[in-house]
């Protein structure tokens, strides 16, 4: 029975696939090319020509992401957003957490100075220490909310303006600046000498306290200088005025 079904399969393939095929079913149509819409209304007046759509989902999430960040918050795009409203909100806020819950205050309060001594887990404090420190993690949260929540509250307030953007972000940097430099210089000063001019003996608390605030430090610098970015407001009335002075 399955042989004879084989044989009816095999000829009625034979039939249909050997027939002449009319040359009017071979006809593919031709692809219909559409000239590439203009933008310009929907992109504040630049004819930015193709769209390229990105090649796989990753390209295209990044495309997004950096997109939004150029047309809706020119005074802080790129490196600059990824480390203002992201990075640094959650190296401030992680603290905070630790402290609060694992590995706990008395971990932190050790970690201050760099000691070969294992770190006390679960180890009681005198209540003033275990205030003070509960309180030094309750400024780091606040720093990383004021950071990262005013930051996006000037982007979302004021989408496009570029000079009021950056006005009001260099206030908050302008803050942070200051405080970096005295951060460093507590966390430096109270080192013991031995301990000053030896990083390689620091622990990751006294880099995270010394060693990446220098680093953020050079990064709001680059950012007022208009490393990597265009500016809108600062160093702007110095180039007007050049530039009347030269008319």
């Amino acid at each position: 029975m399955r042989l004879s079904a084989c044989f009816l399969i095999a000829a009625f393939s034979t039939t249909v696939f050997s027939a002449p095929i009319p040359s009017n079913t071979l006809a593919v149509p031709e692809p219909v090319t559409q000239e590439p819409r203009d933008l310009s209304g929907i992109l504040g007046g630049q004819n930015t020509g193709p769209i390229q759509l990105p090649k796989s989902p990753c390209e295209a999430v990044i495309h997004a992401v950096s997109t939004s960040s150029m047309s809706d918050y020119p005074a802080l795009t790129g490196f600059y957003n990824l480390l203002y409203l992201w990075l640094e909100p959650l190296s401030t806020t992680i603290p905070a957490i630790m402290i609060w819950t694992v590995p706990g205050a008395a971990w932190f309060h050790h970690q201050l100075i760099p000691d070969s001594s294992p770190a006390p887990l679960n180890a009681s404090m005198d209540p003033r220490s275990l205030m003070g420190i509960w309180q030094l993690g309750n400024c780091y949260l606040l720093l990383g909310m004021l950071e990262g929540l005013g930051l996006r509250a000037i982007r979302d307030a004021l989408p496009n303006n570029a000079v009021a953007q950056e006005r009001l972000a260099g206030t908050i940097l302008t803050a942070m600046a200051i405080a970096d430099v005295t951060h460093i210089a507590a966390s430096w000063f109270a080192l013991p000498p031995a301990l000053q001019y030896t990083p390689a003996d620091w622990n990751a608390t006294t880099h995270g306290n010394i060693t990446l605030v220098i680093f953020l430090f050079a990064t709001r610098l680059a950012w007022f200088a208009g490393i990597g970015r265009k500016r809108y407001w600062y160093g702007q009335q110095v180039v007007q005025s050049k530039s009347k002075k030269t008319k």
